[in-house]
C-alpha cells in the first residue's frame, strides 16, 4: 500500500512540474485575462469574432470542416509545457497569435499579418512526436467556387519562431555559405533603408542610408552566436529551393533583396516585396535587422 502511495505522489507531483498557467485555461474569459496579463502591449485583446474571420457560409463551412478553433493550446516548442494559439483581434484587425511558454514568461509571436492576402484555417497536428501547426490557405476577396482551400503552409516553431517545417534538410545537406548580401527599399513611411553585407568570415560592411538609429558606413565582425543563427536558418529553410521573387498584392510597401553566395560561387538572388516572401525568410529578415543594434559597429565614413 505504502508503494502505491508514493508512486501516485510522484505521479501528481510530475503532472505539476510541467503544468503552467495555459493548462489553467477553461473559458474565453480565462484567454483574454491570461493575455492581458502576458501581453499588456495588447490591452484591447481580445478572442476574434469567427464570423469576422470567415464571414460568409462558405468560409465557415471550410472551417468547420476543418475544425477550427478560436482558441487551443499545443506545446509548440516541445518542452513539455503547454502553449496557447488564438486568434486575437487588436486594433482593430485579426491576428493568429501564439504565446509561447518560455519558461517562467510568454513571447508573443503573431503568425499572420495584416493587411491579408489569405484567409487561413489553422490545424494543430502531430508527426513524428512533433507539434505542427499546419495553416490551410484560402482567397480572403474571392466568392463562390473560388473560395475552396488554395494551399497550405506547414510551420514548425523553431529557432524561436514559427517556419515552414522542413523535414528532410536539414542537417543532411548544409551548404558552405560563402557570404550574405542584403539591401531594403524604401517605402510608404518610416522603413529602415540599409545595405548589408556579412562574409564568410563575418566581416561586415553595414551602410545605414536612412530611418536607423544612425546614418554612414560601418565595418564590424559579426559575433559567433548570431552568425550561426543565420547560417543555421538558412540551411534549414533550404534556400537554393525558393523562388526568386515574392510579391505582396499591396502597394506602398518595402521590399528587399537577399542574395547568398555559397558552395564555390554560387549564387542565389531573392527579391521580396513586402518582405513576407515565406515564414522563414521573415524570420531571417527580422535577425538582419537587429545586427543593427545587437553588433559593435566601427564609423567608416558619414
Amino acid at each position: 500500500m505504502r508503494r502505491y502511495t508514493i508512486l501516485l505522489c510522484l505521479l501528481i507531483f510530475s503532472s505539476s512540474v510541467y503544468a503552467n498557467e495555459v493548462d489553467a485555461l477553461k473559458t474565453d474569459k480565462d484567454v483574454e485575462a491570461f493575455i492581458k496579463a502576458q501581453a499588456p502591449s495588447l490591452p484591447d485583446a481580445r478572442i476574434a469574432f469567427k464570423s469576422f474571420l470567415y464571414p460568409d457560409a462558405i468560409k465557415q463551412m471550410i472551417a468547420d470542416s476543418l475544425k477550427v478553433k478560436l482558441w487551443q493550446k499545443a506545446d509548440f516548442d516541445n518542452n513539455g509545457h503547454s502553449d496557447l494559439l488564438v486568434y486575437l483581434s487588436t486594433g482593430g484587425q485579426n491576428y493568429l497569435t501564439a504565446l509561447i511558454d518560455e519558461g517562467g514568461s510568454y513571447s508573443v509571436h503573431f503568425i499572420s499579418k495584416w493587411p491579408f492576402a489569405d484567409i487561413y484555417y489553422p490545424v494543430v497536428k502531430k508527426r513524428d512526436n512533433v507539434t505542427l501547426l499546419v495553416l490551410f490557405k484560402g482567397c480572403a476577396y474571392c466568392h463562390g467556387k473560388s473560395e475552396s482551400i488554395t494551399g497550405a503552409d506547414t510551420l514548425i516553431y523553431k529557432f524561436g519562431n514559427f517556419i515552414e517545417y522542413m523535414p528532410y534538410v536539414f542537417p543532411y545537406a548544409p551548404h558552405k555559405i560563402q557570404k550574405i548580401e542584403y539591401s531594403t527599399t524604401p517605402c510608404q513611411g518610416t522603413c529602415p533603408v540599409f545595405e548589408m553585407d556579412i562574409n564568410g568570415t563575418r566581416a561586415t560592411q553595414y551602410h545605414a542610408i536612412n530611418y536607423n538609429d544612425t546614418t554612414g558606413i560601418f565595418s564590424g565582425v559579426i559575433d559567433t552566436l548570431h552568425y550561426n543563427k543565420l547560417i543555421t536558418l538558412l540551411n534549414y529553410i533550404d534556400f537554393p529551393t525558393l523562388s526568386d521573387d515574392y510579391r505582396v498584392p499591396w502597394t506602398d510597401d518595402q521590399s528587399c533583396t537577399l542574395t547568398i553566395t555559397y558552395d564555390g560561387d554560387k549564387t542565389k538572388r531573392i527579391y521580396d516585396y513586402g518582405e513576407v516572401g515565406t515564414h522563414g525568410l521573415s524570420m531571417l529578415y527580422r535577425l538582419l535587422y537587429d545586427l543593427r543594434k545587437n553588433q559593435q559597429w566601427k564609423a567608416i565614413s558619414h
